[in-house]
């Protein structure tokens, strides 16, 4: 979760955005009680929301616990799908901002909801009421992002790993953990997946990465095979496995596809 980060001013006295930092200050206390929430949790809010209201976006990953703390909270958490679609985040125009946030495409991952997060703040007083500083305003941009200046967004859900800075002006708030891990078909059916034993990491890395044949921990050497190819046999003496890659356009989102290349497509 991404939202402004106050302290890295200098000479500027330490302020707090009275509901939404304090509610991430609690995430680590009521995680435990909304992870299992369900039915309006997985919902946009009804529609546009006030000019004050506190409203985000972003991840896909975690989208579902976000929207529980911001159904039980006060605040507003859009949805990541169905990309492409289009939100109207406010119903006005927010003060200070001179610039209505309007319709907009729905950010679908974290980098589009970072994006919108920026843009919503460029060039808008980093403490209300206090004409300078000023957000920086950025040139990214992504089709339909929110206008510049136009505080659409207030934070951003993120599964992305910051960049450590002393002058940043956006503060990154860990509040769970997201991990990766790896799975086999049913060992039963119509195609069974006969795969007995587990794989250490680098194993996997070596077969995703290499195609070398690999001793599972019962003993038994698999071999990586293109199913595409008939001729693509494994070699004398191993099993045959298919490697399969996280679908695109998954309930993980770009953001975990991302993060599971970076785990199981490099080694070092």
């Amino acid at each position: 979760m991404v939202v402004r980060n106050f302290s890295a001013l200098k000479g500027v006295k330490r302020m707090k955005l009275k509901s939404f930092i304090g509610a991430a200050s609690v995430c680590a206390l009521v995680l435990g009680a909304v992870v299992g929430v369900a039915g309006p949790a997985a919902a946009d809010p009804s529609g546009p929301t006030t000019p004050i209201n506190i409203d985000g976006s972003g991840a896909e990953a975690t989208q579902d616990v976000m929207n529980a703390m911001a159904n039980s909270i006060g605040f507003s958490s859009w949805n990541a799908t169905p990309a492409g679609s289009l939100i109207t985040p406010k119903a006005t125009i927010a003060p200070p901002s001179t610039v209505h946030c309007g319709t907009i495409t729905r950010p679908n991952t974290d980098v589009e909801g970072l994006i919108a997060l920026r843009r919503s703040l460029s060039d808008t007083p980093v403490i209300p009421n206090v004409p300078l500083p000023k957000y920086p305003i950025t040139a990214a941009n992504y089709p339909g992002a929110p206008p510049i200046g136009s505080l659409c967004f207030q934070y951003a859900r993120s599964t992305v790993r910051p960049v450590a800075s002393s002058t940043g002006l956006l503060q990154y708030v860990p509040f769970a953990l997201d991990a990766v891990g790896v799975a086999v078909g049913p060992n039963t059916g119509a195609n069974p997946t006969l795969i007995g034993g587990t794989f250490t990491l680098s194993q996997l890395q070596m077969m995703y990465t290499t195609g070398a044949p690999q001793t599972a921990s019962n003993g038994v050497s698999y071999d990586p095979v293109d199913t595409s190819n008939p001729a693509d046999l494994p070699a004398p003496g191993s099993t045959a496995i298919h490697l399969l890659l996280p679908k695109a356009g998954a309930g993980t989102g770009a953001s975990s596809r991302r993060r599971w290349a970076s785990t199981f497509l490099s080694r070092g």
